[in-house]
């Protein structure tokens, strides 16, 4: 059992580790939880949702979404695509435009859906969405969209099968996906009866 002094640690840690690591245009609801020598960054705005866990050694450095409830292994990279500018005539790539000198673009974002698990050691590439309830196996590299549900791997990653049996229940991933939307509308009852009584 945890005593009040190491919860009271865990979550100054945490506080700390946050302001040091989440970096530009990011936004982030409750229970976000980033593991150690992690790094979050976006130029145009990335909002992560409630209850999302990012693994240690991570980097994300894109703009978009990140559902609520995802987890995010260790050593995991969500980046972009695009940059850098890579086709100047004349112009070393370290010296030539990057993201943060231009407007974001589609390429530039990721939108990840609720309760997506991507495994250990995976990149995701800017310009894609992964959908709800999908699962990204370990060392996998996402190129493209992602269906709701779907279990992909490999490089690039490809669809492998279900997350849910939906021989045996066809409708668990709509099942499954209407129980995460109550969920959160809890968390949000919650939350705004804690801040009325905040006054």
């Amino acid at each position: 059992m945890r005593t009040a002094a190491s919860r009271l640690t865990r979550t100054v840690w945490q506080s700390v580790s946050l302001r040091l690591s989440v970096s530009g245009d990011v936004r982030y609801g409750e229970d976000f939880r980033l593991g150690r020598h992690s790094t979050v960054w976006s130029a145009h705005g990335l909002v992560i949702g409630r209850s999302v866990a990012v693994g240690r050694s991570c980097t994300v450095e894109v703009d978009g979404v990140i559902g609520d409830y995802t987890t995010v292994s260790a050593h995991v990279g969500i980046i972009g695509r695009r940059d850098h500018e890579t086709g100047r005539v004349g112009t070393p790539i370290r010296r030539s435009s990057w993201t943060g000198d231009r407007p974001g673009t589609a390429e530039d974002r990721v939108v990840i859906g609720r309760d997506v698990f991507i495994g250990w050691g995976s990149v995701v590439l800017s310009g894609v969405a992964i959908g709800d309830a999908a699962v990204v196996g370990a060392s996998s590299v996402v190129t493209r969209d992602v269906a709701d549900g779907s279990v992909v791997a490999g490089n690039p990653a490809r669809p492998i099968g279900e997350r849910f049996d939906t021989r045996a229940c066809p409708r668990a991933l709509a099942l499954h996906l209407a129980a995460l939307d109550r969920a959160r509308r809890q968390a949000d009852d919650r939350f705004s009866m804690s801040r009325r009584a905040r006054g």
